[in-house]
């Protein structure tokens, strides 16, 4: 079983995204995970950062955010 680590290491890349509303997080986690990128930095840039973040682990425990 890979780490988080090591499958960062294996994509070489780490998206960076800045969501303003929650209701956005779902599609664009979808569209990561479509595209072969598990992971995803969110800044916290944007009030609705912290909802992001948990909808995101709730809902998508695939994406490495």
């Amino acid at each position: 079983m890979s780490t988080p680590f090591d499958t960062i290491a294996r994509i070489g890349v780490v998206p960076v995204i800045t969501i303003e509303r929650v209701k956005d997080a779902l599609p664009l986690a979808d569209a990561l995970l479509a595209g072969g990128l598990p992971v995803a930095e969110i800044t916290f840039r944007s009030p609705a950062a912290a909802d992001v973040l948990a909808r995101l682990a709730a809902e998508r425990p695939d994406l490495i955010a």
